[in-house]
């Protein structure tokens, strides 16, 4: 949900004992979140920069331009290569939130 602002409403901050509500600024996600998709699909869209091939993975840097580069973890077999472009489809149910101050925000 959006305030009139635009700013994302995530909910209750945690941690700290703190009772008081917050406004997310932030987004964390965890590479083996995140999948690979063509460009027209997904959160977002990037350029392939970095791969790291460790065996059973393969760790993809995606410079998605403005919102930086993102790293994704991808089973080894992959085909991706450097300069494909690619869209990054997020695991919805495991998004953390942050405030300003970096406190994880509770989603409502």
């Amino acid at each position: 949900m959006r305030d009139r602002r635009g700013r994302i409403w995530a909910g209750r901050r945690q941690g700290r004992g703190l009772s008081t509500y917050s406004f997310a600024t932030q987004l964390g996600i965890r590479p083996e979140a995140i999948n690979l998709v063509s460009p027209q699909e997904g959160n977002c869209q990037g350029i392939v920069d970095v791969t790291e091939y460790l065996g059973a993975d393969i760790y993809v840097v995606v410079d998605c331009g403005e919102l930086g580069n993102i790293t994704v973890r991808t089973d080894g077999e992959s085909e991706v290569r450097a300069g494909d472009n690619v869209g990054l489809q997020f695991h919805t149910n495991k998004l953390p939130f942050f405030d300003a101050e970096g406190l994880s925000v509770a989603q409502s």
